[in-house]
């Protein structure tokens, strides 16, 4: 059934149709009047009529018949639009009343046509497709003009483009389409610095690490290192890079600094007042890292010494004990410093005056010392000198198990039983000295750091005396070689109990056959108290 609506002057006519024709029969019998069951009824005369016969059309149908708002039409009735002429439709051509008394879709348009606008037989539709890693979400149940399209993108990829798309009259949607990228966090460039990526020309994903760096004169300041997190954005803050600052620097006390750039690389000297000197660097540099490249000089009262009388046949060190250095050309020391005498030939040579003298207040303390020749000589035999101490102490490197503390006349002649060799050593000689052809001779049986002391040679009214101190220097067993054995030549002397193998004493490796050293056969006790070349290995042919 139809129902014409054609009460006002309008550019649409509106038709309802009502899906059940035997109800809509029943209607028109009981509400149209007759002349008019053949033809079409106004609207509003049927919609009128019928809820004034309400009640008898729910008993005929027995159920209640529902109505949209404000149209009060019946759910299920179908709308149908259509324009007048020299109009054209645009949007639905039908629409159902719906269970929630709401109209399905949009309210079309007619447009008016004109002779630059070409008759469209039909309206055109925009069509539908697949979006890579992505969806499309559409707002109207059919695409036609001023549908619009919402792209999103799936988990791990973000949009780039146009996020909504309207379809236009002629069928084509607006814009272009986005696209769907992975998702990533953007660059990141830092100024004075670098920044270092795990993998290059890659971009930046969930948990990739970028870390900084700076060019040389600047610092990093806050987090050296960022993290990608999975929304696409860096954690953390961005790092800079500062120009480097070491600070600024006092005076010096009784002094000035010549300088005040404390930047990276600049240079700050320091002068002393008159009647000060100097002790400390000169100048100091700024550093990379934001430090002065030394500890600041200060400025002291002038109480040096002139370079002290160095007699002939004297070795002047700088220094006591094992921290010493040669003399050399120096004219002017500090005060407190100390130097420490000993002569060239400690073996006949005796120092005559103290072995140290130290500057105070601008002056050497003591005399200075000389070098006595005695017609004595006191020797060490079986060992190999290693150095002379700047105090004139022998250090010495046994070589055999028994060692000689040796004296004699420098003019050749033959000494007499009656000298004598005395020692203060911790550890006493098992004998006395006794002579040897021109010689008198103190054995001592495998020496060690208790040997340590004076010897004293004694012959009529001549006395010389030396310093002795023994470097005990072994090696390790070499062990058994598989596919060989070791030759040990052992030295002449050698009675370490138990044994030991020495300085200077020789190994040497001999393969199987068909077996050859994998690189030296022989091997030597160094200094070191280590197998000179390393120790080799017989491998097969």
């Amino acid at each position: 059934m139809v129902l014409n609506d054609h009460t006002q002057d309008r550019s649409v006519d509106l038709v309802i149709f009502l899906q059940r024709d035997d109800l809509a029969r029943e209607l028109v019998e009981m509400v149209a009047p007759a002349e008019k069951r053949t033809g079409s009824v106004s609207v509003m005369d049927f919609v009128t009529q019928l809820f004034e016969k309400s009640l008898s059309i729910a008993s005929i149908s027995n159920r209640r018949l529902r109505y949209c708002h404000p149209s009060q039409h019946y759910i299920g009735a179908i709308a149908e639009y259509r324009c007048n002429t020299d109009f054209t439709l645009v949007g639905n051509s039908n629409r159902t009343c719906q269970s929630d008394k709401t109209w399905s879709g949009s309210e079309p348009v007619c447009r008016e046509l004109s002779d630059s606008a070409p008759v469209l037989a039909e309206t055109h539709h925009c069509s539908f497709w697949h979006f890579l890693n992505g969806v499309v979400a559409y707002y109207e149940e059919i695409r036609i003009e001023g549908a619009i399209a919402t792209y999103r993108c799936d988990d791990g990829y973000t949009l780039t483009g146009n996020k909504n798309r309207t379809c236009l009259r002629e069928g084509s949607w607006s814009g272009s389409e986005p696209d769907c990228v992975v998702l990533s966090c953007p660059d990141v460039n830092i100024q004075d610095g670098h920044v270092h990526r795990e993998e290059v020309n890659r971009v930046s994903r969930e948990g990739d690490e970028i870390t900084f760096s700076c060019n040389e004169g600047f610092q990093l300041r806050y987090p050296q290192r960022r993290r990608c997190a999975e929304d696409g954005h860096w954690v953390q803050t961005i790092p800079i890079c500062e120009a480097v600052n070491c600070g600024d620097l006092e005076n010096p006390i009784n002094g000035l600094k010549i300088g005040d750039d404390v930047s990276y690389g600049s240079e700050v000297s320091f002068r002393c007042r008159v009647g000060y000197i100097l002790e400390g660097t000169e100048s100091v540099i700024c550093q990379t890292d934001g430090s002065w490249s030394g500890p600041l000089p200060t400025c002291n009262e002038d109480n040096r010494c002139s370079r002290p009388d160095i007699f002939p046949n004297i070795i002047a060190h700088v220094g006591v004990g094992e921290y010493t250095t040669a003399i050399g050309n120096r004219q002017s020391f500090m005060g407190g410093e100390t130097i420490t005498f000993r002569c060239e030939d400690v073996r006949y040579q005796t120092l005559d005056g103290p072995i140290h003298r130290q500057c105070i207040d601008g002056e050497w303390t003591e005399r200075a010392p000389r070098c006595e020749t005695s017609q004595l000589q006191v020797g060490v035999d079986n060992t190999i000198l290693k150095t002379v101490s700047p105090d004139g102490t022998f250090i010495v490197y046994p070589i055999v198990g028994w060692v000689s503390i040796n004296c004699q006349f420098r003019t050749g002649g033959r000494i007499r039983n009656s000298a004598s060799i005395t020692t203060n050593s911790t550890t006493q000689p098992s004998r006395r000295a006794y002579i040897a052809g021109k010689l008198k001779r103190l054995s001592l049986p495998n020496p060690t750091s208790g040997n340590d002391g004076t010897y004293t040679c004694e012959a009529g009214s001549l006395r010389h005396s030396i310093r002795v101190k023994f470097q005990d220097i072994r090696c390790p067993a070499p062990g058994n070689v598989s596919n060989g054995s070791w030759v040990y030549e052992r030295a002449t002397g050698n009675t370490l109990n138990p044994h030991a193998y020495i300085l200077n004493e020789l190994v040497i490796l001999q393969c199987y056959p068909g077996y050859h050293a994998s690189s030296n056969q022989e091997s030597r006790c160094n200094y070191q108290g280590q197998w000179s070349p390393p120790l080799s290995s017989c491998i097969a042919d």
